[in-house]
């Protein structure tokens, strides 16, 4: 089977933003669920109207169309991926373990692509396999040239690239929202769901069974700040 890694379904985002989002919206929400004679006295009154938080609004608009970009590019990848995978041929046998050079590769499931028998050829302690990585070096060529003609026709490539571009402004939204400040339960549902419909979403499920005791009672507390901002 070809080199190539198959993407989770939810592409997480950048340590620091997932975590500073879910730490800064868990500690607000908080704090804004408080009735207003147990806020601190130097704290800002949280206003009731959630036009004060219009940044994030605005901010909250722009990350739901982000998302169903993602979603769509997603499926559009996956697709791609499953039509790369169906048609893609199998390495040649030689490049593989069963193959003169077989010894030397990491794995069972692994293969000599061309860029390795270059390094190969470059390695003096070796010298002795020059020889088969020779004559094994046009096999390997003409495989990837297929692997890349398929890879072509099925879309995959750029398909990959607009994925990725959608992961990339879901990313930089969730930056916006973590730096906004918020004032009213409004603002801080909008950072609640940034966290519960992108960065965790593994959280709110169940059956997943991942989530351990701290990262539950976070979520229950975005969860509660979305119902009580509707």
């Amino acid at each position: 089977m070809p080199k190539r890694s198959i993407p989770a379904n939810t592409i997480p985002l950048p340590a620091f933003t997932r975590r500073g989002l879910l730490t800064g919206t868990a500690a607000a929400a908080a704090s804004a669920a408080l009735p207003a004679g147990a806020a601190r006295a130097n704290d800002p009154p949280l206003s009731p109207l959630p036009e004060i938080d219009t940044e994030l609004l605005a901010l909250d608009c722009a990350f739901a169309r982000a998302l169903e970009t993602y979603k769509s590019a997603q499926r559009h990848y996956n697709r791609c991926e499953t039509r790369f995978f169906a048609a893609c041929p199998d390495p040649p046998e030689v490049l593989t373990c069963d193959g003169p050079l077989g010894r030397l590769l990491d794995n069972k499931g692994s293969w000599w692509g061309a860029q390795d028998l270059r390094w190969l050829l470059e390695d003096a302690g070796r010298r002795r396999f020059w020889r088969r990585a020779r004559a094994l070096l046009p096999v390997a060529k003409a495989h990837e040239a297929k692997v890349r003609r398929v890879e072509r026709d099925s879309g995959l490539a750029a398909a990959e690239a607009a994925h990725e571009a959608a992961v990339d402004a879901l990313a930089d939204l969730n930056r916006k929202i973590l730096a906004a400040p918020a004032y009213s339960l409004a603002g801080f549902a909008v950072k609640a769901r940034a966290v519960k419909q992108w960065g965790k979403p593994e959280w709110w499920d169940p059956a997943a069974g991942r989530a351990d005791t701290q990262e539950r009672l976070a979520a229950q507390i975005l969860d509660t700040v979305m119902e009580r901002s509707l």
